[in-house]
């Protein structure tokens, strides 16, 4: 379908978005019944009125089928969205509007990891408690029986792990799956195979699943991208997809561009962008506010200034150095990364340990740790907390291992990612340690972000 033969009450909503119209979007079918108006309505009550690109959003998203209106138009839909667009608030909310007319719907919600998606779960709670709503609503806080209650219908809105295991005995009418571009393909099959069967039986169920644009390891994301573009240009296809994003053809950091945010003039100005796109590496910049995807061409650091960093480093004291450790997330390898300052006030950063021992890792940091280093610090990014068990264990008991709180750790990463622009830090021309900062990936912390 076209702009064009749109209904004129779909062509006011696609209208009022500006310049920021979806890239691609599936196109609602006129006449038919949908949702839009009961999630606005809740969005009014909780205090977050529905942005223009939302309206839209909802409006196909929440398509019934006109043959059978007792069955949602796409039982799979996906929707790809920059940074600060409150894609998540928006979605919770359609969650909670569902719960309030429908008796006994089962609904749940998952990010990329538990954590997070218990933590945006008790945003929604807060949020909806704090309204008009709240004397109507229970919100049971017990990890292993979360759940926010409609006492009137006895629906309930809970979150999961994002593992296949934490829906079994479950029959979800809706499930969220948040931030997809954390999944690869593995993750995010497994997580299918689960969802799929456990939904079968339910004839008004919705998978929706949100993300910002990903990154070379995004490979379930970009699979379902890949199926929705060619979707959505299919007007028989039952999957529903909508992209948000920047024009490749135009520069991204040409502020005329940024019109084509979403939630621009809305949730943020033209000075926060001018700010991100100062502050944030371009691989993020592209991938989190243009909602662009970014491949090897465009990594996470400036790789060719990190390699113009390169240098012979002399030999320390133990005791000038700090030692981090770490382990990649499939319990491969672990490495123990030093760091210290040199005379001029840059920092130096080398490999000591990369080894695939991961059972005699602990060891190797005792070893290391007899030698007295300033500090032994874990990292944030992923660590297996049984690692950083089995390395205390290991040491003296008049030793400790500083463990990074989240902050710190967004602080270490957009801190090495400005010591690359502004030339001060160095090493030593490691292969391996080039290769795992040319690989790396972000996952959003807050307002900032993070090496995953």
């Amino acid at each position: 379908m076209r702009v064009e033969d749109l209904a004129p009450e779909d062509r006011v909503l696609w209208e009022a978005m500006g310049k920021a119209t979806p890239r691609f979007s599936s196109m609602p079918t006129p006449g038919a019944r949908h949702e839009l108006r009961a999630v606005e309505t809740i969005a009014r009550i909780v205090g977050k009125p529905l942005l223009p690109w939302q309206r839209w959003e909802f409006r196909v998203l929440t398509e019934r089928r006109i043959d059978r209106p007792d069955r949602y138009r796409f039982p799979e839909g996906t929707v790809t969205v920059p940074r600060q667009s409150s894609k998540t608030t928006g979605t919770n909310i359609l969650l909670l509007s569902r719960a309030i007319a429908n008796p006994g719907r089962r609904s749940f919600y998952t990010a990329q990891t538990g954590k997070d998606a218990g933590e945006r779960w008790n945003d929604l709670c807060e949020m909806a408690m704090r309204s008009p709503l709240g004397t109507q609503l229970k919100w049971r806080k017990a990890i292993g029986s979360q759940r926010l209650v409609v006492e009137a219908t006895d629906s309930r809105i809970s979150p999961f792990a994002p593992t296949p295991e934490s829906l079994h005995g479950y029959t979800p009418h809706d499930v969220v799956l948040d931030e997809c571009f954390a999944f690869d393909a593995v993750q995010g099959n497994d997580l299918m195979g689960a969802i799929k069967p456990a939904q079968q039986t339910i004839r008004d169920r919705q998978l929706i699943m949100l993300s910002t644009a990903g990154h070379a390891g995004s490979t379930f994301l970009r699979e379902r991208v890949d199926m929705g573009r060619i979707a959505a240009e299919n007007p028989e296809s039952n999957i529903g997809f909508m992209e948000w994003s920047f024009p490749p053809e135009m520069d991204p950091y040409d502020e005329a561009t940024w019109a084509h945010h979403p939630a621009l003039g809305h949730l943020i100005e033209a000075e926060d962008l001018r700010e991100l796109a100062a502050s944030t590496p371009k691989g993020e910049f592209l991938r989190a506010f243009a909602n662009q995807w970014v491949e090897n061409s465009n990594p996470l650091f400036d790789m060719p200034k990190w390699r113009s960093l390169a240098e012979p480093l002399e030999r320390v004291p133990m005791s000038d150095v700090v030692l981090g450790f770490s382990m990649a997330g499939d319990r491969s390898r672990a490495s123990v990364v030093a760091a210290w300052a040199l005379p001029d006030g840059r920092r130096a950063v080398r490999i000591v340990v990369s080894t695939n021992d991961v059972a005699g890792f602990a060891s190797r940091v005792l070893e290391l740790d007899e030698q007295r280093p300033r500090a032994l610090v874990a990292d944030d990014g992923g660590l297996d907390r049984t690692l950083i068990d089995d390395v205390r264990r290991a040491l003296p008991s008049h030793r400790g291992v500083t463990h990074l709180t989240p902050g710190e750790w967004v602080k270490a990463s957009t801190g090495l990612a400005a010591a690359i622009e502004d030339g001060t830090v160095a090493h030593d021309g490691d292969d391996v340690l080039t290769a795992a900062l040319a690989a790396a990936v972000s996952k959003p912390m807050g307002e900032s972000w993070a090496m995953s």
